[in-house]
C-alpha cells in the first residue's frame, strides 16, 4: 500500500481601478466604430495626471479569496484511489456607495473530488472520478422594474459538478490514447415567482455539458511528435426562468471542436511546433428560442522554443505567432447569455523562463 499526502494554501487579492472620481464613469472609453482589426483608440483619464493618491478609494471592487487544500492519493494493487477537499473563503467588495455595497458578498464553502482507476496491465487503466467547484454566492439586488422579494439576501454559492469515466490505453512506447465520457451540471440563477406571484432569485437554474472526449500522443519518427484530439458536446438548458428555454442549446455552445499539433525536436533543447485548431458551429438562441448558427472556424498557430544558459542561469526563450492566417471570425462564449465577439487578430508573443 502506498499513502500520498497533500496539503497547500493560497491567498489571492485583487483589485479593478475603472472608476473615475470626478466624474463617476468608468476609466476608458472606445472610439466608435473602432475594432481590434482597425484599432481601438482609449481616452484613459488616468493618463491626465497622477491621482495615485484616491485610487485606493475609488475601486470598482475588490476580491480576497482564501483556499485551503487537502489531498490524499491510496495505492492498493492494482487500484489507486484518490480524494480532495479545498475549503475556500471570499470577500468580495463592490464599490464605495451604498447601492454598489449591496452586492458585497462573503461567504465560505467546500468543494470536493474524488477518482478512482483500475490498471489491469501496465499499458491499460480504466478511472472514474467526480469533482465539484464552487464559486462565491449572488447577492439579490433589484434591477430596473424587478423587485425581489428576497432583495439584500446573499444566495449561497452554486456548486458546480463534473463526473467523468474513462480509459487509457498505451498501445505501445510511442503512442497513447484517451478516451472519456463526461457530464458536468452547472447551476445558474434564475427569477422564480411563488404561487402569489412574488418574484424571487434563485440558484434554480442548471445547464447541462454531457459529451466525450478523445485524445492521443504519438512518436511516429526520429524527432518528430503529434498530438491532438477532438471533442463532442451536447450543452443544453435543463432550467431555465418559466421554462423558457428549456432544452435549448447553451447560449453560445458548439457541438464540435477539435486541435492537432506537430512537434519537431531536433535537439533535447529545441523543438518547433505547428497547432491547428477547429471550433464548430456555435448557437445563439433567439427570443422565440430559434437557433441561430454562429460559422466555425480554423485557427493556425506557431510556436518555438530553445533552452539556454545566461551568465549561467538556465533560461527558457518562446516565440509564438497566433492566428497565422490572420483569419476574421466570431468567438462564441458558450454560457454567457447570448455573447459572442471578434477573435485576436495575428498576434506575436516573445517570452523568457528563468530558472533560479
Amino acid at each position: 500500500m502506498f499513502i500520498k499526502n497533500n496539503l497547500s494554501y493560497d491567498y489571492i487579492i485583487r483589485g479593478v481601478d475603472a472608476i473615475n472620481p470626478a466624474t463617476g464613469k468608468p476609466s476608458g472609453t472606445f472610439k466608435p466604430g473602432s475594432s481590434i482589426y482597425d484599432g481601438i483608440i482609449l481616452n484613459p483619464w488616468v493618463y491626465q495626471g497622477d491621482i495615485s493618491s484616491t485610487l485606493t478609494k475609488n475601486l470598482q471592487h475588490e476580491e480576497t479569496d482564501v483556499s485551503l487544500n487537502f489531498m490524499d492519493k491510496i495505492e492498493v494493487g492494482k487500484l489507486t484511489l484518490l480524494a480532495a477537499a479545498s475549503r475556500r473563503h471570499g470577500d468580495y467588495v463592490r464599490g464605495t456607495t451604498a447601492k454598489q455595497q449591496k452586492n458585497n458578498v462573503k461567504d465560505n464553502n467546500w468543494a470536493t473530488t474524488f477518482g478512482l482507476s483500475y490498471a489491469p496491465t501496465e499499458d491499460l487503466s480504466i478511472y472514474a472520478a467526480k469533482a465539484a467547484s464552487r464559486n462565491r454566492g449572488t447577492a439579490v439586488v433589484a434591477a430596473g422594474k424587478k423587485n425581489y422579494e428576497n432583495d439584500g439576501e446573499i444566495l449561497p454559492s452554486v456548486r458546480n459538478t463534473n463526473a467523468e469515466i474513462g480509459i487509457k490505453y498505451k498501445a505501445n512506447d510511442n503512442l497513447m490514447m484517451t478516451l472519456a465520457y463526461f457530464d458536468m451540471k452547472q447551476p445558474q440563477t434564475i427569477d422564480v415567482k411563488d404561487a402569489n406571484g412574488k418574484l424571487w432569485l434563485t440558484n434554480n437554474g442548471l445547464n447541462r455539458y454531457k459529451g466525450i472526449d478523445f485524445s492521443l500522443n504519438a512518436s511516429f519518427a526520429d524527432k518528430w511528435n503529434a498530438f491532438g484530439g477532438f471533442e463532442w458536446l451536447d450543452a443544453r438548458q435543463e432550467k431555465t426562468a418559466d421554462g423558457k428555454y428549456d432544452g435549448c442549446h447553451v447560449f453560445g455552445s458548439g457541438e464540435w471542436s477539435s486541435v492537432w499539433g506537430l512537434e519537431y525536436k531536433p535537439d533535447e533543447d529545441t523543438s518547433f511546433t505547428g497547432r491547428l485548431s477547429y471550433v464548430g458551429v456555435g448557437k445563439y438562441v433567439k427570443e422565440n428560442r430559434q437557433e441561430l448558427d454562429i460559422p466555425s472556424h480554423f485557427t493556425l498557430d506557431l510556436f518555438a522554443s530553445h533552452k539556454t544558459k545566461l551568465n549561467g542561469m538556465p533560461v527558457k526563450l518562446t516565440a509564438a505567432c497566433y492566428n497565422v492566417a490572420n483569419d476574421s471570425h466570431w468567438i462564441a462564449q458558450a454560457g454567457q447569455n447570448n455573447k459572442f465577439m471578434l477573435n485576436n487578430p495575428r498576434s506575436f508573443m516573445l517570452s523568457a523562463e528563468f530558472e533560479f
